[in-house]
């Protein structure tokens, strides 16, 4: 997967781990288009996601339920979410 960007966040790949790094505010509509990319990620496959939220300012419960539920499962597929914080 090539590395994007958006003002939201940006992907970088190395070995097979995937890691985003989110800026900026995340109410609901913004914590959809997070979580849908998180989940995009995981449906092509990628079972090692880095989530650094070092840079994120506001963040809407639902984007940390959906991260919870996403962690379930890439656990249960021998996968991790590691999450990073300030």
């Amino acid at each position: 997967m090539a590395p994007t960007a958006s003002p939201l966040h940006s992907t970088r790949c190395a070995d097979d781990v995937v890691e985003l790094r989110p800026r900026g505010r995340f109410g609901p509509a913004s914590a959809r288009g997070l979580q849908a990319r998180i989940d995009a990620l995981v449906a092509a496959g990628h079972r090692e996601i880095v989530l650094d939220m070092r840079d994120a300012e506001l963040l809407d419960r639902g984007l940390l339920a959906g991260v919870r539920r996403t962690a379930e499962v890439l656990l249960a597929s021998g996968g991790s979410l590691k999450l990073l914080a300030a």
